[in-house]
This record gives structure tokens, sequence and C-alpha cells, in this order.
């Protein structure tokens, strides 16, 4: 009775077994002076799987789906130049699943411009910051460090313009270089409302670049030469408090971003 009552159930609506299935679903759009690129992926997981799987956003089909890696579900992506959803556009997804359809709708962040870190000793902290982009809910900041035998990967979300990373979260000195993602949708941390409705749950999120939220910075080590790194390279990472409670979300969308 109690399991009933939290899905809706009652002596008057009958339920099915079957829990809708968890939709994740990301736009990502990258907008350069003359040509641009768009990269459009949905998953459907569940438990029982799926039975099918269908998307589109804003009327442009996605392929057929084929079972996920190492996920109970079913997944599809769509890379096209040609189909390039402008700022303030709304991405409306739709889904289908064995369990019925599913929607969501974001809009297509604006443009925002990256300021240069300049160069930044090691133990001393890094301020990177932006300029604010319409209808972004928040910014992803992903980057690595590439470091003499050491890469440190960057993956961070916050819901300001602007990120300082303090003495002791840069582990290596190198060039850091990334990008800025300006994001419209749920901001990604545990118990975040999704933005997927009807016959499934789950979330939208629509990233959106230029080459303007591109950054580069050296970061110098004034004691360089006390410390051999080794030969071999190894690799650490910083996460934010918000990206690291992406692990409740399957897929883990930080993972997704190193396709």
């Amino acid at each position: 009775a109690a399991a009933a009552f939290v899905y809706g159930c009652s002596d008057e609506v009958v339920c099915s077994d079957e829990i809708p299935p968890y939709i994740a679903a990301r736009v990502e759009q990258f907008a350069a002076d003359r040509a641009g690129s768009t990269y459009v992926e949905v998953y459907a997981v569940g438990d029982p799987l799926p039975g099918q799987l269908r998307a589109s956003v804003s009327g442009t089909q996605l392929p057929a789906a084929q079972e996920a890696p190492d996920l109970p579900g079913l997944y599809t992506a769509l890379s096209d130049t040609r189909v390039v959803w402008t700022p303030g556009t709304n991405c409306v997804l739709e889904v289908t699943t064995s369990s019925g359809i599913s929607s969501a709708l974001e809009p297509v962040p604006g443009p925002f411009e990256v300021s240069p870190p300049g160069t930044t000793n090691l133990g001393e902290e890094l301020v990177l910051s932006w300029t604010d982009a319409d209808d972004a809910d928040y910014y992803l900041i992903a980057g690595t460090i590439e470091g003499d035998g050491t890469d440190q990967i960057i993956d961070v979300a916050v819901q300001s313009t602007s990120i300082t990373f303090e003495p002791g979260e840069i582990e290596t000195p190198g060039v850091f270089s990334g990008r800025v993602w300006a994001v419209a949708g749920p901001f990604p941390q545990s118990g975040s409302e999704g933005n997927v409705t009807g016959e499934g749950w789950g979330y939208l999120t629509v990233m959106y670049a230029v080459p303007a939220s591109e950054f580069e910075a050296a970061i110098e080590d004034t004691a360089a030469g006390l410390s051999d790194p080794g030969p071999a390279r190894q690799q650490s990472a910083v996460r934010g408090a918000a990206a690291d409670a992406n692990k409740d979300y399957p897929p883990d969308r930080r993972d997704l971003l190193d396709r």
C-alpha cells in the first residue's frame, strides 16, 4: 500500500509495475563565426530495460537507438554541423519509450566571454571569470592542466560568473586550458528537480559555447627543480561539490564530456 501511494496509485487508479525510465539528455552547441556544431545525446535508463527509444529535438530526429555502454538502457546521439540553434531558441526534447512519451524544454543560452586569467604561480589562487550569458542557469568549467609528467582534470559547475581555485587545489604547474560552458537546465546536485515530464523523468541540459569562452593560462612553479615528478604521466582531478553530486545522475554527465 505504501508503494502504491508513492507512485500515485489508488483503488481508482490502476498503475503498472514498470517504473518510468530515467531520461538524461544533453544538447551541446558550439558556435563559431562562420560555422557551428551541434551534439545531442539521449539516454533512457531503466529496470526493466526500456523496450524502445525514439528521440527528437525541435523536430530533428536522432538516429536509431542502441544499447548504452555500461548502463541498463538505450542510447542515441547526433553530431551535426548543419543543425545549429541560435541563442534564445527553445530546444524541445521529445522522447518515446515503451512507457510512453516524455518531453522537456530549455533555451539555448546566449554568448559570453571569458577573461584570460594570465600567469599564476603554483600555490597562489587562480581566478577565472566571464560575462553573464542570457538564459544560463549555471556554468561548467571543463579543462586540463598539462604539466611535466602530470595531467590534472578540472571539471566544476558553478552558478556565479567566476570561480576561484584556492592554493592547494591546483596541484601541478603547466598550461591550464579549457572551455567554460553556459548551461540551461537543473543545477547538477543531489535533489535537483528534473525538467523531463510525461511517462519518464530526468534532466535535459542545453550547453552553449563560443571561441571567446575558451581560455588558456600558464601556471608556473617558482620552486621548480626541487622535486622530480618522474617519467610516468599521472592524472588527478579537481571537481566541485556540485559536479561530484552528479554521481547520483546515471549516466554521469562529467564522463560524457570526455567523449
